[in-house]
Protein backbone atom coordinates (compact mmCIF):
# COMPACT_ATOMS: atom_id res chain seq x y z
CA UNK A 1 0.00 0.00 0.00
CA UNK A 2 1.10 3.61 -0.85
CA UNK A 3 1.13 5.14 2.49
CA UNK A 4 2.94 2.64 4.71
CA UNK A 5 5.35 2.39 1.23
CA UNK A 6 5.71 6.22 1.76
CA UNK A 7 6.38 6.10 5.71
CA UNK A 8 9.22 3.25 5.22
CA UNK A 9 10.82 6.63 3.63
CA UNK A 10 10.26 8.65 7.07
CA UNK A 11 11.95 5.48 8.34
CA UNK A 12 14.66 5.19 6.18
CA UNK A 13 15.69 8.94 7.22
CA UNK A 14 14.89 8.24 10.93
CA UNK A 15 12.45 11.53 10.80
CA UNK A 16 10.37 11.79 14.06
CA UNK A 17 7.49 14.30 14.71
CA UNK A 18 8.42 17.75 13.70
CA UNK A 19 11.11 16.73 11.63
CA UNK A 20 10.73 17.43 7.98
CA UNK A 21 12.25 15.86 4.32
CA UNK A 22 13.09 17.61 1.30
CA UNK A 23 10.18 16.71 -1.54
CA UNK A 24 13.56 15.78 -3.32
CA UNK A 25 14.44 13.28 -0.78
CA UNK A 26 10.98 11.44 -0.62
CA UNK A 27 11.73 11.13 -5.22
CA UNK A 28 15.44 10.71 -4.48
CA UNK A 29 14.59 7.14 -2.72
CA UNK A 30 11.25 6.59 -4.57
CA UNK A 31 13.50 4.36 -7.19
CA UNK A 32 14.24 1.99 -4.09
CA UNK A 33 10.91 2.26 -1.83
CA UNK A 34 8.26 3.58 -3.91
CA UNK A 35 9.09 2.54 -7.53
CA UNK A 36 6.26 0.79 -8.70
CA UNK A 37 3.95 4.16 -8.29
CA UNK A 38 3.76 7.21 -10.26
CA UNK A 39 5.06 10.84 -9.69
CA UNK A 40 0.89 11.59 -9.56
CA UNK A 41 0.27 8.85 -6.92
CA UNK A 42 3.05 9.76 -4.55
CA UNK A 43 2.06 13.19 -4.72
CA UNK A 44 -1.79 12.50 -4.00
CA UNK A 45 -0.95 10.19 -1.33
CA UNK A 46 1.33 13.08 0.39
CA UNK A 47 -1.83 15.15 -0.17
CA UNK A 48 -4.33 12.44 1.75
CA UNK A 49 -0.95 11.69 4.56
CA UNK A 50 -1.89 15.45 5.58
CA UNK A 51 -5.42 15.72 5.05
CA UNK A 52 -5.47 12.38 8.04
CA UNK A 53 -2.82 14.92 10.01
CA UNK A 54 0.14 12.46 9.72
CA UNK A 55 2.46 14.83 7.84
CA UNK A 56 2.51 18.77 7.35
CA UNK A 57 3.74 19.38 3.32
CA UNK A 58 4.38 22.43 1.22
CA UNK A 59 7.00 23.26 -1.45
CA UNK A 60 10.01 22.86 0.55
CA UNK A 61 9.27 20.22 2.73
CA UNK A 62 7.07 17.30 4.09
CA UNK A 63 7.09 17.11 7.77
CA UNK A 64 5.57 14.27 9.87
CA UNK A 65 3.20 15.36 13.06
CA UNK A 66 3.39 13.56 15.93
CA UNK A 67 0.60 11.72 14.94
CA UNK A 68 2.40 10.70 12.23
CA UNK A 69 5.36 9.63 14.38
CA UNK A 70 2.96 7.35 16.50
CA UNK A 71 1.71 5.87 13.18
CA UNK A 72 5.74 5.27 11.99
CA UNK A 73 7.37 4.35 15.28
CA UNK A 74 4.71 3.61 17.94
CA UNK A 75 4.24 4.94 21.22
CA UNK A 76 7.76 6.15 22.75
CA UNK A 77 8.62 3.51 25.98
CA UNK A 78 10.70 5.04 28.42
CA UNK A 79 12.05 1.64 29.50
CA UNK A 80 13.32 0.62 25.94
CA UNK A 81 14.69 4.32 25.88
CA UNK A 82 16.59 3.44 29.11
CA UNK A 83 17.65 -0.25 27.78
CA UNK A 84 19.03 1.24 24.50
CA UNK A 85 21.21 4.51 25.91
CA UNK A 86 22.87 1.56 29.02
CA UNK A 87 23.28 -0.36 26.24
CA UNK A 88 25.72 2.84 24.37
CA UNK A 89 27.39 1.93 27.70
CA UNK A 90 28.03 -1.52 27.40
CA UNK A 91 29.51 -0.95 24.01
CA UNK A 92 32.07 0.75 25.07
CA UNK A 93 32.98 -1.77 27.73
CA UNK A 94 32.17 1.08 30.85
CA UNK A 95 32.35 -0.33 34.39
CA UNK A 96 31.33 0.98 37.44
CA UNK A 97 33.23 4.53 38.28
CA UNK A 98 34.51 4.50 34.75
CA UNK A 99 33.23 7.67 32.90
CA UNK A 100 31.88 8.02 29.03
CA UNK A 101 32.31 11.32 27.63
CA UNK A 102 29.60 12.99 25.81
CA UNK A 103 31.66 13.15 22.49
CA UNK A 104 31.67 9.00 22.82
CA UNK A 105 27.54 9.14 23.68
CA UNK A 106 27.14 11.66 20.58
CA UNK A 107 29.11 9.28 18.21
CA UNK A 108 27.11 6.63 18.77
CA UNK A 109 23.76 7.48 19.57
CA UNK A 110 22.27 7.25 15.81
CA UNK A 111 23.58 4.00 15.75
CA UNK A 112 22.69 2.66 19.11
CA UNK A 113 19.69 4.42 19.69
CA UNK A 114 16.42 4.59 17.80
CA UNK A 115 14.86 7.42 16.56
CA UNK A 116 12.35 7.94 19.56
CA UNK A 117 14.99 6.88 21.34
CA UNK A 118 17.16 10.10 19.96
CA UNK A 119 14.24 12.32 20.30
CA UNK A 120 13.83 11.70 24.44
CA UNK A 121 17.35 11.75 25.09
CA UNK A 122 17.16 14.23 27.66
CA UNK A 123 14.75 12.36 29.55
CA UNK A 124 16.20 8.87 28.85
CA UNK A 125 19.42 10.85 30.87
CA UNK A 126 17.44 11.93 33.83
CA UNK A 127 15.20 8.93 34.39
CA UNK A 128 18.90 6.95 34.48
CA UNK A 129 19.99 9.61 36.71
CA UNK A 130 16.71 9.31 39.06
CA UNK A 131 17.18 5.47 38.88
CA UNK A 132 20.73 6.01 39.97
CA UNK A 133 22.43 4.38 36.99
CA UNK A 134 24.61 6.84 35.95
CA UNK A 135 25.81 10.46 37.26
CA UNK A 136 26.99 13.44 35.38
CA UNK A 137 30.54 14.35 35.63
CA UNK A 138 32.51 17.18 33.76
CA UNK A 139 31.54 16.61 29.97
CA UNK A 140 31.34 13.33 31.06
CA UNK A 141 28.39 10.72 32.26
CA UNK A 142 29.54 8.11 35.40
CA UNK A 143 28.48 4.62 35.54
CA UNK A 144 27.39 3.59 38.83
CA UNK A 145 27.12 0.24 40.65
CA UNK A 146 23.62 -0.15 39.92
CA UNK A 147 24.28 1.20 36.01
CA UNK A 148 26.66 -1.56 36.11
CA UNK A 149 24.33 -3.94 37.23
CA UNK A 150 21.51 -2.87 35.17
CA UNK A 151 23.72 -3.37 32.06
CA UNK A 152 25.71 -6.77 32.82
CA UNK A 153 23.67 -8.69 35.15
CA UNK A 154 25.97 -8.64 37.80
Amino acid sequence: MIRDDLFKVFRHFKTVGGQGLLPSNVFAVAGRILKQYTNEQIVNEINNLEADGLVIANDNSITLTDQGEMYVWGEFVLQNGIRDFMNIFRHFNTKAGQILLFSNILAVKYEKLSPLSNKHLEEIVTACQQLGYIQEGNNCLILSESGHNYIYGD
